[in-house]
């Protein structure tokens, strides 16, 4: 009779504990709770590509004036939006269209150096930022010299921050004559910069300058015989 009332103890006590946590019933979700895969995708982000340019090259000479240019087709994109101008600044501009394939056919002024780039757009008519332009010179009349193209911008980016010691000037420099090239420097904290260093041969200046300042630049580039004014570019040093 003991053992018979020790068994029955013995189970009302097992009954009674807890589980051992392998045999857990799992939690509802909360519904409230989102998960990653009840997030749908963001419908703002549109990968909207940059084109490349194809033709004419960079730094290309152009015999004909009938050209016809041509970009990389982009991703997402209905239509194109392509600008020529007389000057890198884009403030000279010849062309301005937009269409809706990656070619286009014109008949450029002879004797003239342009500057082209392309942008795509999509759907939505949501803009990708331009193409890094490219130059090309139209060939015309018989000539003894070329002007130099307007020097490009390598370093630092426009209207970027840097750290104020040792900023090392980056730009780039070309000429279908592939003659020697000077450069003279206009640096300062003044929309106009003055002249800050004349008749360098390479494409690099490295300065010291002060922090806290917004510092504007500007390239001047001969070949001994003709001069192009680049654009300002402006940066800040921290």
């Amino acid at each position: 009779m003991k053992r018979v009332v020790y068994l029955l103890i013995c189970l009302s006590i097992m009954a009674c504990s807890k589980n051992d946590g392998n045999d857990k019933t799992p939690l509802s979700p909360d519904p409230d709770t989102k998960t990653d895969s009840d997030t749908p995708p963001d419908s703002d982000t549109i990968d909207t590509g940059v084109p490349n340019l194809i033709f004419p090259e960079k730094d290309q000479l152009c015999l004909d004036a009938n050209i016809t240019f041509n970009w990389s087709d982009a991703t997402n994109s209905v239509s194109y939006q392509i600008q020529i101008s007389t000057n890198r600044a884009f403030t000279g501009i010849v062309e301005d269209q937009i269409i809706d394939n990656s070619s286009l056919s014109l008949v450029m002024a002879v004797g003239q150096d342009y500057y082209w780039r392309v942008l795509s757009i999509d759907a939505d008519n949501v803009k990708s930022a331009y193409s890094p332009d490219q130059a090309f010179y139209v060939k015309g009349e018989a000539t003894s010299n070329y002007i130099p193209f307007n020097p490009s911008l390598t370093y630092p980016e426009q209207d970027s921050e840097v750290a104020h010691a040792n900023v090392n000037l980056q730009w780039e420099g070309s000429d279908l004559d592939n003659d020697l090239l000077r450069y003279d420097i206009y640096l300062g904290t003044v929309q106009n910069p003055e002249l800050f260093m004349s008749d360098l041969t390479t494409n690099t200046l490295e300065v010291s300058l002060e922090p806290n300042q917004t510092y504007h630049w500007q390239v001047h580039v001969s070949d001994g015989t003709s001069k192009s004014i680049g654009e300002i570019w402006s940066f800040r040093t921290n």
